[in-house]
């Protein structure tokens, strides 16, 4: 079995942030994957990045620390 977790440790409140990921073997502890990504909002319409809206400053909030 594997415990995968997922975390947020940046947020600019404009337009990005970024989430860690680290996946672990239950059966000895082992890492077996650390990762980090930029999740960059866009309008759907152009592609384009845009501001965040409220509901997503809400729901993208800091996690833990780098």
């Amino acid at each position: 079995n594997l415990k995968i977790g997922t975390w947020i440790v940046h947020n600019d409140e404009r337009i990005s942030i970024t989430r860690r990921y680290q996946i672990v073997r239950e059966s000895d502890g082992l890492t077996l994957l650390r990762g980090r990504t930029r999740w960059v909002c866009v309008a759907l319409d152009s592609g384009k990045p845009r501001r965040m809206p409220p509901e997503f400053l809400k729901g993208y909030q800091i996690t833990a620390d780098e």
